[in-house]
Formats: structure tokens, sequence, C-alpha cells
């Protein structure tokens, strides 16, 4: 019930306001209810997902009406793909980030079902490269987030999967790039490159370390 109200509001609201406010406006409020109910996201986790699925399908179903524009759009979804491309690079000084990695999987699953209607349907459309390739890697993803497939899975081939995840992350910004207008496509400039930068950033530290790590031994 909770899920359906927040779905709701972004979906009456996000009408008001170009893409990349509304995409501001879907982070924040995603964010506020992460800090307010993430025991309960985790808890709920089956029910939540049977609501984005309901709602994929009738994103799907009525491609056509606007009121499902911002699904269709795939803005919700790339609103939570960026709160879960970020998690992983904040600091671990912020005691948010606990709960942004408690819920980082919801996030993931729910942002993936989403998109497969603007996906489906766009496959029959307009298709976009960076697009389909963003889609197709993020299926065993989707799939391996499942605690059923994941206890199947050795640890070390599950990472090995995941790390896909970065590669998804860079297709789909330069999806989103490409296809946006003027009045949209700065901010998404912005976004996709304080991510690059600073997951590369990460990237070197982690080598860094682990190399004086080695040097110490």
């Amino acid at each position: 019930m909770i899920a359906a109200f927040f779905l709701l509001l972004i979906l009456l609201v996000s009408n008001l306001y170009i893409n990349s406010v509304n995409l501001v406006f879907i982070i924040i409020m995603t964010l506020i209810f992460i800090y307010k109910f993430s025991k309960e996201i985790v808890k709920y986790e089956v029910l939540i997902y049977i609501v984005a699925l309901i709602l994929g399908i009738l994103t799907y179903l009525n491609f056509n009406n606007e009121i499902f524009h911002y699904l269709k759009s795939g803005l919700v979804s790339f609103a939570f793909m960026i709160i879960v491309m970020y998690t992983g690079i904040i600091s671990n000084i912020f005691n948010f980030k606990k709960k942004l990695l408690l819920n980082r999987k919801q996030l993931s699953i729910v942002a993936f079902i989403l998109i497969s209607a603007h996906a489906v349907y766009r496959t029959f459309a307009q298709v976009s490269l960076y697009g389909v390739i963003a889609y197709v890697l993020m299926i065993p993803l989707f799939i391996t987030s499942f605690k059923v497939i994941r206890k199947e899975i050795l640890s070390r081939d599950w990472q090995a999967i995941h790390k896909i995840s970065y590669l998804a992350y860079v297709f789909l910004l330069l999806h989103t790039v490409i296809i946006a207008d003027v009045s949209n496509k700065y901010i998404y400039i912005i976004i996709a490159t304080i991510y690059i930068y600073q997951k590369t950033l990460n990237i070197i530290k982690e080598s860094l370390n682990e190399i004086n790590r080695k040097s110490i031994l």
C-alpha cells in the first residue's frame, strides 16, 4: 500500500515539470522514503515487486496514456538507478549509506521491472542501441538478484556477474544523454560525469591501497 501510494504520488506530480526537474524530485522523494521505511521495504519487498510488475504491465498496455508518461519514458527507473549507482560511490562516512545499501537490491529490481515496459515497447518502435545494450546487460543482474537464484551461485561467480553492472551503467548514461533534448541533456551529462569521475577515482584508490597492502606483506 505504501509503495503504491508513493508511486502514484510520483505519477501525479511528475507531469508538472520537465524531465530533469522531475528526475531530481523523484530521487529526493525516493531518498526520503528509504530514510523513513528502509526496513519495511525489505520486509515487504515481494509486495513491492508485485506492485511494480502491475504498474509495468499497465504501462505497456496503456503506452499512449500520458498518466504513465514518466514510467513509459523510463524516468522513474532512471531515478532509481541513479540512487543505486551513487550508493556505490558515496563515502562511508554518511550513515545514510547503510540504509541505501539495505535497499539497493530492491531498488534495482523495481527499476528493471518498470523499465521493461519501456524496453519491450521500444523494441517494436524507436530503438536506441545504447539502450538495448544497457537493458540486455541488466538481465543477468536482475535474475541473480533474487535470493533463490543467488544461493545457487558461487560467491565469486555472483560477484563476477555483478561487475557487469558498471558497464550497464555506462551504456544507460550514454543512452540517456544521447536521447535527451537540450532542456534535459546538461543535467544528465553532469550526473554521468560525476559518477564516472568518482567511480574511476575510487577504483584508482582501491588499486593503490591493494598495491600498498601487498608491498607491506
